[in-house]
């Protein structure tokens, strides 16, 4: 003979886990910016370290941003130093592309950014990352005018 319990419902909340937070953004290296005109800065050129309470941050997403040079309201620029599309395909894949989502620091808190490339126009222009807890680092990059122009 068998015996069995009535059935019993239990209540359960879920939570998801936090998202990686970050409160600084740093550049690895203070080594100054540039590239010429028409030409790509160096491969590893811009690496960035996200801490949290001092403490290294993994996971945490990253917004990079070409932007005009307005302090008060920074835009998207639309000329100077850009990104390619890294999912674009044939005719698009060298479309410049100014802003990234979707970046994410490793597990020691680092972000290596791609490969940025420059149009025909020279000066200093700003790369703004970003994060949802509000971080926010401005890098400088300078472009300079090609030999002979």
């Amino acid at each position: 003979m068998r015996h069995t319990a009535p059935a019993v419902e239990v209540g359960a909340t879920v939570k998801a886990k936090p998202a990686p937070k970050a409160d600084k953004l740093a550049r690895t290296s203070d080594k100054e910016l540039t590239a010429t005109a028409g030409k790509a800065f160096a491969e590893d050129a811009v690496e960035i370290k996200a801490t949290y309470q001092g403490e290294l941050a993994a996971g945490v997403a990253v917004t990079a941003t070409m932007v005009t040079n307005d302090p008060q309201r920074p835009v998207e620029n639309d000329k100077g130093p850009y990104f390619k599309d890294p999912e674009a395909t044939g005719h698009d894949a060298d479309k410049p592309v100014r802003t990234l989502t979707g970046l994410t620091t490793d597990a020691n808190g680092l972000l290596k950014l791609p490969k940025i490339y420059t149009d025909a126009h020279s000066g200093t222009f700003l790369l703004r990352l970003t994060t949802a807890d509000g971080a926010v680092l401005t890098v400088k990059l300078k472009v300079a005018a090609p030999a002979g122009s």
